[in-house]
């Protein structure tokens, strides 16, 4: 028997992992590298946090705007927007839905009222990187949009106005245009123009231009 065992070639032996010598450093990585490309390790990550899709991100927005057609108002009035924006795609170059009100204030008009503007806004946004992050929705690169809405009037001398137009705003501009704003120089990062008559008599309409700073 002992003269059988020793007649097996040393190669036929199977050596014990024991004996087995360690990866060296370049096999390592290699193999965590094949890890790292592999389908299954790729799509097993966590994502990064972000918020449950679809989302309304708040939009809030002051301007100042500009009577051009009538004669008997010649100071800008200033307006506050409140409201809530809608992304129904899950994509960066999106679409939007707005919904809000506008406070609205010329001190040029007699008795000084405040009007209140229910609107709808909606058209094209082009979001900053992954459309999912709460962040890229509340402040996108762009957004092109029209504009619908009635101004409701408190003041029984002036009639409340249906509401028309369109807009341009870049609410990622907005934290730099504040702090610009806060050295004196008003850059806004919005711009609406729109129209706007009774709807009883559409032909006494005017048109207002608006500057403003917001989301």
């Amino acid at each position: 028997m002992l003269a059988m065992m020793s007649a097996v070639p040393a190669a036929a032996q199977v050596p014990s992992p024991e004996d087995e010598p360690p990866p060296s450093l370049a096999e390592r990585e290699s193999d965590e590298a094949s890890l790292e490309l592999s389908p299954s390790r790729r799509y097993d990550r966590p994502e990064p946090v972000s918020f449950a899709w679809p989302d309304a991100t708040p939009s809030v927005a002051v301007n100042m705007q500009y009577n051009m057609t009538s004669d008997a108002v010649q100071k800008p009035g200033f307006g506050l927007w409140l409201g809530v924006n809608y992304y129904p795609w899950v994509d960066v170059f999106n679409t939007f839905w707005s919904a809000g009100i506008k406070i609205e204030n010329n001190p040029d008009v007699y008795g000084k009222p405040i009007d209140f503007v229910p609107t709808l806004r909606s058209g094209f946004a082009w979001l900053n990187g992954s459309p999912k992050r709460f962040k890229n929705q509340l402040l996108p690169n762009l957004q092109i949009y029209g504009l619908g809405g009635w101004r409701v009037s408190r003041d029984e001398d002036r009639d409340s106005r249906l509401r028309a137009g369109i807009g341009i705003s870049s609410p990622r501009l907005s934290p730099a245009t504040a702090f610009m704003l806060l050295y004196g120089v008003p850059l806004p990062n919005q711009l609406e123009f729109w129209v706007e008559a009774p709807p009883s008599d559409i032909s006494q309409w005017d048109a207002l231009i608006a500057v403003g700073i917001g989301l």
